[in-house]
């Protein structure tokens, strides 16, 4: 399949198409290939100076690709910016669960989220502020990374990202209870509001969009903030 896609992105590309759609062209790659691809797509795109539409249902990828992001739900658009910004600022819990890497935190009656890796993990409260008790229900190993997996009464899935250094330093095991701290500063207010697309469609210059389907509801506090069974991203590299 994947020795076929690339067959036909070479005919499209000799017959100098205006404009290329590449369903998952790199699902069948290795992870290393699929990084090393993503790279040739984007000079590819900027030497052809043409519009790219792939199609993907990695976050990662559809991240990696793009120079500015649409996030959409249930077909309207929920934040429109570039990939960083959509990743450390999300307009609301549903962008910022879709994107991941982050929690939603509940402060009253607002929910701000926070990069899982801006979060403190000890063992013993040394009388932080914002701080919660939760008891470590996994551990992942990620290579230079690891995710750990906590909860409690108000947060059921709770994730913070150790690098593997600092983790082995702190003796951690499954079932341990911990407190989860966190700098005031750090947290990102989440908003609800939708969009309005005036400018027509003709004058954004040539691209890669990437467009990732999601076919799972949204879970947790995006869940009880916004009800939604699908969602669309579409995301666009500008041509420089």
């Amino acid at each position: 399949g994947g020795e076929r896609q690339w067959i036909s992105f070479s005919i499209a590309l000799i017959s100098k198409r205006s404009v290329l759609l590449l369903d998952e062209p790199l699902s069948a790659l290795d992870p290393a290939l699929r990084v090393l691809m993503r790279t040739e797509l984007k000079q590819m795109q900027r030497e052809l100076n043409i519009t790219f539409i792939h199609v993907t249902h990695s976050q990662e990828e559809a991240l990696a690709l793009a120079s500015i992001a649409v996030v959409m739900n249930e077909g309207k658009v929920e934040q429109i910016d570039n990939p960083l910004t959509v990743y450390n600022k999300p307009k609301s819990a549903f962008v910022s669960e879709f994107v991941g890497g982050h929690n939603i935190i509940q402060e009253g009656k607002k929910l701000f989220s926070i990069r899982t890796d801006n979060i403190q993990l000890e063992k013993n409260n040394k009388n932080k502020i914002n701080t919660e008790k939760m008891k470590i229900t996994d551990i992942e190993f990620q290579g230079n990374s690891v995710k750990i997996i906590l909860n409690n009464t108000k947060y059921k899935h709770f994730n913070v990202i150790l690098g593997d250094s600092e983790f082995f330093t702190k003796d951690l095991k499954i079932s341990d209870d911990v407190y989860c701290s966190w700098d005031i500063k750090k947290l990102h207010e989440l908003q609800w509001y939708y969009y309005q697309i005036t400018d027509p469609l003709e004058e954004i210059p040539p691209s890669i969009v990437t467009i990732v389907p999601v076919i799972y509801p949204a879970s947790g506090e995006a869940r009880k903030a916004h009800k939604s069974a699908t969602s669309l991203t579409v995301a666009g590299l500008l041509a420089g």
